[in-house]
């Protein structure tokens, strides 16, 4: 959603798909009726929770939270880093492992794969 976001302009596949869909500065119109906030929303549901697959900005970010959810419930809380015993240190250092998983993907995606040089 970021490289979409912020490299629009060089997205590696901006010429093979929808641009109204993929496009985040004309897709949010989809949302609405007739492309017009005044019209009103195309789709009445609960905490707007059709916006999510109208463009692909949202879609993204709805997998991103979903992963994040999933992340977080089904991370086994006791496992050990190492041979540290120490409560403490243990979130420490894995939240410094997950930050590098988080970061390193996000990174090649943002800057390399989605984006021509």
């Amino acid at each position: 959603m970021d490289t979409l976001q912020f490299h629009w302009y060089k997205f590696r596949w901006k010429k093979q798909v929808n641009y109204q869909y993929w496009n985040p500065a004309v897709s949010w119109e989809n949302k609405y009726i007739n492309s017009n906030p005044k019209d009103g929303f195309k789709y009445k549901t609960p905490w707007g929770f059709m916006a999510n697959f109208l463009d692909a900005w949202h879609l993204f970010k709805m997998i991103m939270i979903i992963s994040l959810a999933l992340a977080v419930v089904c991370f086994p809380i006791g496992f050990k880093v190492c041979v540290f015993n120490n409560y403490w240190l243990n979130r420490v250092l894995w939240m410094a492992i997950l930050g590098v998983a988080w970061n390193v993907p996000f990174n090649i995606f943002f800057n390399y794969i989605f984006v021509k040089k």
